[in-house]
């Protein structure tokens, strides 16, 4: 009752600490409550510090659920009070114990981390002048040691693996950064952005037209109504020798969408092809 007399008068300092005494005293804590404390000491007038040792205490229940969860959560609210730097060295001083190291969600963010640090020490041209550079790698280096083994395994993990590349490409390593790209697409065959990730990547750093129609002829396997269909049709039309017939079924097929039946490119390609296309195909 006195809990709800302190939230109904927006006392939110008193109800925080209400909260705080029902975290401590259990060792089994309801995601309600868990819920609840951290609403009302974000509404109140509570410090960061204060708000920090509640999550801290939440983590310190062997006993409750969702605990890497709540790590996530705290590093979060880290990070939206602007401390990145401490919500990085949190997460890598959780991640040396279980159950917190074996988490691949975790690691993917900790890697997160570290990349939004190395950006920033990059875009810090005072820094760099200074010699900073290698600074800012160490970050780069250290993502890239969270996310060695993440990417291998099954599971999205579109967050981190377009930096993961991006870093080895800074690194000159296109090669290699092609590999993480593949062996992600190969463990995520049904995952559209694995395939964008290939093709842009192809663009950007390899420009192997074989490669190119490749990702775009696979693309269009598993969503035949994307726009790299159009693109697709763009590199068989620019061949020696096209398939009209071939290249026709492809842009029927895509415009047998509803959403594509008045796409203007589609059916400007679609024009061409009918120009060149055997009569009784």
């Amino acid at each position: 009752m006195l809990l709800k007399h302190h939230l109904l008068q927006h006392n939110f300092r008193p109800a925080g600490q209400i909260m705080q005494t029902l975290v401590h005293a259990s060792d089994l804590v309801p995601d309600t409550c868990r819920y609840a404390g951290l609403a009302v000491l974000q509404q109140g007038s509570n410090t960061y510090a204060e708000c920090l040792q509640y999550y801290k205490q939440l983590l310190s229940k062997k006993n409750s659920r969702h605990r890497e969860e709540i790590l996530l959560e705290m590093t979060f609210y880290m990070i939206f009070s602007g401390h990145l730097q401490e919500a990085e060295e949190t997460m890598k001083s959780y991640l040396q114990v279980d159950p917190f190291k074996s988490n691949s969600l975790l690691q993917g963010y900790a890697g997160l981390y570290c990349y939004v640090l190395w950006k920033e020490k990059l875009e810090d041209m005072a820094l760099q002048a200074a010699g900073g550079q290698s600074s800012a790698d160490l970050y780069a280096r250290e993502a890239l040691s969270h996310w060695r083994t993440l990417i291998g395994q099954p599971g999205c993990w579109d967050p981190f693996v377009l930096r993961h590349a991006e870093i080895l490409v800074h690194f000159d390593e296109a090669d290699k950064a092609l590999d993480v790209l593949l062996q992600y697409q190969q463990n995520n065959p049904t995952n559209i952005n694995s395939y964008r990730y290939l093709i842009e990547h192809n663009e950007l750093h390899r420009k192997d037209s074989k490669l190119a129609e490749k990702f775009l002829r696979d693309l269009a396997v598993l969503d035949p109504s994307c726009p790299e269909v159009l693109q697709l049709a763009e590199v068989l039309l620019a061949k020696d020798s096209p398939n009209y017939t071939e290249i026709h079924e492809i842009l029927s097929r895509f415009m047998d969408y509803p959403h594509n039946s008045s796409e203007i490119k589609a059916v400007e390609l679609l024009t061409i092809v009918l120009r060149n296309v055997p009569i009784d195909s």
